[in-house]
């Protein structure tokens, strides 16, 4: 869920509308509410002047409202406004806002909201380089860095629950598919990929990003590797490869769009064989690998839930029944991005009193966004009071929307 910080300004000075809550450092949910006297609201051009442990980022914005940049680990933020009109040039005292350090549970980033926010970066970026913005240097935040497009690009959230991915195509770790030639063992810093020819792990991504640079980085047996590419102003109608960095004695770190899928796409393709340890991916809006990021364990899983989830231990016991059907609906933790294939894994039907009623089939179905049916049946159950309880025993009821 965002979190909005409200400040007023008045006659060029900044103060807060009200108590906020510090900022989380590493979460990508904040964003400063200006409340704006006439001079300021009739400025077309504002930059956000960001001072980040005495070293400054610069974010243009139109409106009146900016996102934070994302700091890793920071100890002291202010901010100040400066109107980028070249003409009647304006700007603002310094407020400075409390930071916390410790990671905390955060909600999803609003997708509009934050594609908005990297293509005002990239815009102010565009005008550093064409030299219409002159920017000293040695004053640049570096203790600040850009979102992660890529969901899970560490790795940390694992549902599936394996060490070891073997075998044919299949997806390992969330959002990360390997090939039938690759093996993935999940390590406690991230992944090893081994194979003894060629293979890769991938990672489909739903938006296109249009007229951006990206920038693709990993962290690969101890070094990073990163490669940039101009994205184009319209999604292409055939298969383009943006980036093909190669990487000496593995392969190549590669960016594309696949019109089979609509989606892009990003991979590291291994040529030979080995063991790569991979510590991170990024893919990131600019022409520059800021440093990785570590989003909470709660936000990362919460994008990785929409394409997977599982219900473990369900034990419902207000089920709707009649003649030989026992109904229920199960609420799921997360949306899901579309409808999924669900598998039910191993389920029983109980009475009231504990015992077990043999002999019943389960289905499933409804779309599986937000919910799903399960129904049990049997002819002739038994069942004539109360509700019974159906739950699963030894395996998870799994809800499959990933990309394929």
């Amino acid at each position: 869920m965002e979190k909005i910080i409200k400040i007023i300004e008045e006659n060029n000075q900044l103060k807060f509308d009200g108590e906020y809550e510090p900022i989380v450092c590493g979460n990508s949910i904040y964003s400063l509410q200006f409340q704006f006297g006439d001079t300021w609201n009739s400025c077309n051009h504002k930059t956000a002047v960001f001072v980040v442990d005495g070293k400054y980022v610069l974010i243009e914005f139109t409106g009146n409202i900016v996102n934070v940049p994302i700091m890793p680990n920071a100890s002291c933020l202010s901010v100040s406004l400066l109107s980028g009109n070249g003409e009647d040039e304006l700007a603002t005292t310094a407020l400075k806002i409390n930071l916390k350090t410790t990671p905390a549970i955060c909600g999803q980033t609003c997708s509009d909201e934050f594609q908005n926010y990297l293509q005002q970066i990239h815009s102010f970026v565009n005008k550093i380089e064409k030299g219409d913005i002159v920017v000293n240097t040695a004053f640049v935040a570096e203790n600040v860095a850009n979102a992660n497009i890529l969901i899970n690009g560490n790795f940390q959230i694992n549902q599936r629950g394996k060490q070891v991915y073997d075998g044919g195509q299949q997806y390992t770790v969330d959002r990360w598919l390997k090939n039938s030639n690759s093996v993935v063992e999940v390590l406690n810093n991230g992944v090893c990929l081994k194979s003894s020819g060629s293979g890769a792990l991938i990672q489909y991504i739903e938006n296109f990003v249009y007229n951006s640079h990206l920038t693709l980085s990993i962290k690969l047996n101890g070094n990073v590797y990163s490669a940039t590419a101009k994205m184009p102003s319209s999604k292409p109608t055939v298969n383009q490869e943006f980036i093909s960095f190669p990487i000496q004695g593995v392969g190549y770190l590669k960016l594309d769009y696949v019109v089979s899928k609509d989606k892009m796409r990003v991979y590291l393709y291994h040529t030979q064989s080995g063991e790569f340890n991979i510590e991170y991916f990024k893919l990131e809006v600019g022409m520059v690998a800021t440093p990785y990021c570590v989003k909470s364990y709660a936000e990362e899983f919460m994008h990785c839930q929409r394409y997977y989830q599982t219900v473990k231990n369900m034990r419902v016991s207000s089920c709707l029944f009649q003649g030989g059907l026992i109904d229920f609906t199960f609420p799921l933790v997360a949306t899901m991005r579309t409808n999924p294939t669900i598998t039910l894994g191993e389920l029983m039907v109980q009475s009231i009193n504990g015992a077990t009623i043999d002999g019943f089939s389960f289905s499933s179905y409804g779309d599986g966004l937000t919910s799903f049916r399960l129904r049990a049946v049997k002819t002739g159950h038994g069942i004539t009071n109360n509700a019974s309880i159906v739950q699963t025993t030894n395996s998870p009821i799994v809800l499959d929307a990933e990309i394929y």
